[in-house]
């Protein structure tokens, strides 16, 4: 049965089942157990939530939708069930050949792999690489412009330095 809201144009079928994501934006726990039916995945993938299937699935640094990362497989318990790691780090051997210190980015040719080569569509940082795996720490991406990028100097600024701008800016206004 569709509801509709009184002087509203919002509707809503009452009985239609939704995932709850609210865990993922203030958990305090940084890793999540999750089960899904024969998802597939790999310890190092970078996932997505995907709200048309209402599935997990590999993201990939195509567009908006798919390139919205919110944790890496950090442990799959069977062929159902897997843990998604928001923010912390992963023990994996999968990405040894990458030198420790470099970035991750999310790769924009194989779902779910992270790659030390900015990509030149969208640019979003994943993790960084430990002497035994990888710190997952996921940041806002964006996008780039292939015709312009080579007169464009990007830099990434610290915590500290946008809470500056992020200041500067309020005093500014009001």
């Amino acid at each position: 049965m569709i509801e509709q809201h009184n002087n509203s144009t919002i509707y809503r079928d009452v009985d239609e089942e939704y995932t709850d994501l609210s865990f993922l934006g203030g958990s305090e726990n940084p890793i999540i157990k999750i089960t899904e039916q024969d998802n597939g995945f790999l310890v190092g993938d970078a996932l997505y939530y995907d709200f048309k299937t209402n599935h997990y699935r590999r993201a990939l640094a195509f567009n908006q939708i798919m390139s919205e990362v919110i944790g890496v497989v950090s442990k799959i318990f069977d062929k159902d069930t897997f843990e998604l790691t928001l923010k912390g780090s992963i023990i994996l051997d999968r990405y040894d050949d990458v030198t420790d210190g470099d970035l991750l980015y999310l790769s924009s040719n194989v779902s779910g792999k992270l790659v030390k080569d900015e990509p030149y569509n969208i640019s979003k940082i994943i993790a960084v690489k430990e002497p035994k795996g990888i710190f997952v720490d996921i940041q806002r991406g964006f996008y780039l412009n292939k015709e312009n990028t080579d007169n464009l100097n990007f830099r990434y600024y610290t915590e500290q330095e946008i809470q500056d701008l992020v200041t500067r800016i309020k005093n500014d206004i009001y």
